[in-house]
């Protein structure tokens, strides 16, 4: 959609008509991405982080399939995105997390113990995740042979 101008805020010619290219994209997908009273939704998500462990190559990954909630009636993307920030929210009201600044995502990540607890509290709630660890040859990171 980017590389065909849709996102643009320049407007163009349509049979004779000035139009922001963004504002027909809006237009045509909002109603399509609103969703209906009870309407089910899924989230599937896969995270692979690569590098070095103990000098050796290795492939973290977390795999997560997650349904709408019929029982309390919460969707998917509200479970697996809501979800989350209230348990870092929790962890900074009780002062466990006194990280000052802007903390992106991927730094709470890096911590063992934050990942652990938020996977945790997550699988509490339903939202489970399955992670494999994998050793993996040098070739399968970066390119190159072992």
């Amino acid at each position: 959609f980017r590389e065909t101008g849709l996102f643009s805020h320049e407007p163009i010619n349509v049979n004779g008509v000035q139009v922001k290219p963004i504002d027909v994209i809006s237009t045509l997908m909002f109603p399509k991405w609103t969703y209906e009273q009870d309407e089910e939704d899924l989230t599937v998500m896969r995270v692979i982080v690569e590098g070095k462990q103990s000098g050796r190559a290795v492939r973290y990954s977390w795999d997560l399939l997650d349904y709408y909630d019929p029982a309390t009636h919460a969707t998917s993307m509200s479970r697996t995105t809501a979800l989350p920030c209230t348990i870092v929210a929790r962890l900074i009201a009780s002062g466990e997390l006194n990280m000052p600044g802007v903390i992106p995502p991927e730094l709470l990540g890096s911590n063992p113990a934050i990942l652990d607890h938020v996977l945790k509290e997550l699988e509490k709630r339903g939202v489970c995740y399955q992670s494999r660890i994998e050793q993996v040859g040098e070739a399968d990171i970066n390119g190159t042979d072992d």
